[in-house]
Protein backbone atom coordinates (compact mmCIF):
# COMPACT_ATOMS: atom_id res chain seq x y z
CA UNK A 1 0.00 0.00 0.00
CA UNK A 2 0.86 3.70 -0.61
CA UNK A 3 -0.25 6.38 1.63
CA UNK A 4 0.58 10.48 0.55
CA UNK A 5 -1.16 13.01 2.24
CA UNK A 6 -0.68 16.81 2.16
CA UNK A 7 -2.93 19.65 3.73
CA UNK A 8 -4.61 21.40 0.97
CA UNK A 9 -3.51 25.18 1.90
CA UNK A 10 -0.03 24.46 2.54
CA UNK A 11 1.11 21.20 0.69
CA UNK A 12 2.52 20.21 3.67
CA UNK A 13 2.85 16.87 4.28
CA UNK A 14 0.92 15.09 7.10
CA UNK A 15 3.22 13.80 9.70
CA UNK A 16 1.15 11.41 10.44
CA UNK A 17 0.95 9.96 6.93
CA UNK A 18 1.95 6.18 7.47
CA UNK A 19 3.69 5.87 4.16
CA UNK A 20 4.62 2.70 1.91
CA UNK A 21 4.26 -0.57 2.87
CA UNK A 22 4.11 -4.22 1.42
CA UNK A 23 2.50 -7.19 3.17
CA UNK A 24 2.95 -10.68 1.93
CA UNK A 25 0.78 -14.01 3.46
CA UNK A 26 1.22 -17.48 2.69
CA UNK A 27 -1.17 -20.00 3.81
CA UNK A 28 -0.78 -24.02 3.57
CA UNK A 29 -3.16 -26.36 4.35
CA UNK A 30 -1.66 -29.76 5.83
CA UNK A 31 -5.47 -31.14 6.41
CA UNK A 32 -8.80 -29.67 6.21
CA UNK A 33 -8.42 -29.13 9.85
CA UNK A 34 -4.49 -27.99 9.84
CA UNK A 35 -3.57 -24.94 8.64
CA UNK A 36 -0.34 -22.67 8.85
CA UNK A 37 0.43 -19.12 7.74
CA UNK A 38 2.97 -16.53 7.67
CA UNK A 39 2.98 -13.03 7.21
CA UNK A 40 5.52 -10.66 6.92
CA UNK A 41 4.97 -6.32 6.97
CA UNK A 42 7.61 -4.45 5.57
CA UNK A 43 7.34 -0.75 6.54
CA UNK A 44 9.86 2.01 4.10
CA UNK A 45 11.59 4.79 5.75
CA UNK A 46 9.61 7.64 5.58
CA UNK A 47 10.67 11.05 5.89
CA UNK A 48 8.66 13.77 8.48
CA UNK A 49 7.91 17.10 7.52
CA UNK A 50 9.40 19.99 9.91
CA UNK A 51 7.53 19.72 13.47
CA UNK A 52 7.05 17.60 16.36
CA UNK A 53 7.61 14.28 14.85
CA UNK A 54 11.13 12.86 13.44
CA UNK A 55 11.69 10.84 10.33
CA UNK A 56 9.77 7.36 10.46
CA UNK A 57 12.42 4.19 9.87
CA UNK A 58 11.61 1.20 8.41
CA UNK A 59 11.29 -1.79 9.41
CA UNK A 60 10.07 -5.15 8.87
CA UNK A 61 8.15 -7.73 11.01
CA UNK A 62 7.77 -12.00 10.54
CA UNK A 63 4.18 -13.93 12.24
CA UNK A 64 3.58 -16.72 11.69
CA UNK A 65 0.64 -19.04 13.32
CA UNK A 66 -1.15 -22.73 13.37
CA UNK A 67 -4.65 -22.92 12.79
CA UNK A 68 -6.23 -26.89 14.05
CA UNK A 69 -9.93 -27.49 14.21
CA UNK A 70 -9.93 -31.13 15.74
CA UNK A 71 -12.87 -32.91 13.65
CA UNK A 72 -13.78 -34.70 16.79
CA UNK A 73 -15.28 -31.75 18.88
CA UNK A 74 -16.84 -29.54 16.45
CA UNK A 75 -16.99 -26.04 16.77
CA UNK A 76 -13.43 -26.13 18.65
CA UNK A 77 -10.20 -24.05 17.55
CA UNK A 78 -6.45 -24.23 18.53
CA UNK A 79 -4.37 -20.68 17.51
CA UNK A 80 -0.55 -21.16 18.01
CA UNK A 81 1.85 -18.58 16.62
CA UNK A 82 4.21 -15.82 17.10
CA UNK A 83 4.25 -12.29 16.22
CA UNK A 84 7.47 -10.82 15.72
CA UNK A 85 9.60 -13.57 15.08
CA UNK A 86 12.66 -11.63 15.31
CA UNK A 87 12.06 -9.55 18.25
CA UNK A 88 12.78 -6.40 15.78
CA UNK A 89 12.69 -2.72 17.62
CA UNK A 90 10.33 -0.58 16.49
CA UNK A 91 7.67 2.08 16.22
CA UNK A 92 4.69 1.94 14.41
CA UNK A 93 4.53 4.74 11.29
CA UNK A 94 1.46 5.91 12.62
CA UNK A 95 2.06 6.12 16.52
CA UNK A 96 1.03 9.74 18.24
CA UNK A 97 3.98 9.36 20.52
CA UNK A 98 7.13 9.58 17.71
CA UNK A 99 9.45 12.82 19.23
CA UNK A 100 12.23 14.44 17.45
CA UNK A 101 14.80 12.53 19.72
CA UNK A 102 14.26 9.15 19.28
CA UNK A 103 17.03 7.51 18.15
CA UNK A 104 17.10 3.87 17.24
CA UNK A 105 19.67 1.94 19.30
CA UNK A 106 19.91 4.82 21.63
CA UNK A 107 18.52 4.01 25.61
CA UNK A 108 18.76 7.61 26.35
CA UNK A 109 16.40 8.41 23.59
CA UNK A 110 13.82 5.61 23.73
CA UNK A 111 12.36 6.34 27.03
CA UNK A 112 10.10 9.06 25.02
CA UNK A 113 9.27 6.89 22.37
CA UNK A 114 6.15 4.05 22.03
CA UNK A 115 7.14 1.06 20.89
CA UNK A 116 5.55 -1.85 19.82
CA UNK A 117 5.92 -4.97 21.26
CA UNK A 118 8.49 -7.40 20.90
CA UNK A 119 8.08 -11.18 20.00
CA UNK A 120 4.83 -12.58 21.25
CA UNK A 121 4.31 -16.09 21.59
CA UNK A 122 0.08 -16.72 21.68
CA UNK A 123 -1.83 -19.77 22.32
CA UNK A 124 -5.33 -19.42 22.36
CA UNK A 125 -8.48 -21.85 22.68
CA UNK A 126 -11.93 -21.19 21.09
CA UNK A 127 -15.59 -23.03 20.74
CA UNK A 128 -18.08 -22.02 18.98
CA UNK A 129 -21.86 -23.06 19.82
Amino acid sequence: STTKTEFKETQEKDPKDPGDSITFNLGYSFTSNLKLAWQTINMSDESAPDGDYNDKEGYRVHDIAINYKPSSIKGLTLVGGIDNITDEEYISHISENRTLTYQRGNPDTANSADFEPGRNIKVSVSYKF
